[in-house]
């Protein structure tokens, strides 16, 4: 299963960028968006939307989330 840190990665080089540069478009310290894609630290809510926006994918792409996936406990 891929990790956010692993969506991260995968976007950044789709578009060919450096780090630096995405930090640069996105106003944040290197050193943090290099954390993100570590996999050692993760966004806030508020950047994780920016990221998906700036991307233009969805916050659930970037979590790897899939509501169908999720069992209600009235199925159980």
């Amino acid at each position: 299963m891929l990790t956010f840190a692993d969506r991260l990665r995968m976007l950044i080089d789709e578009l060919d960028l450096t780090q630096k540069q995405l930090a640069s478009d996105l106003h944040i310290p290197t050193s943090t968006l290099g954390g993100y894609v570590q996999g050692v630290s993760e966004p806030d809510f508020e950047t994780l939307k920016i990221l998906a926006e700036y991307f233009n994918v969805s916050t659930d792409y970037l979590l790897n989330y899939h509501t169908d996936d999720i069992r209600s406990d009235k199925e159980n």
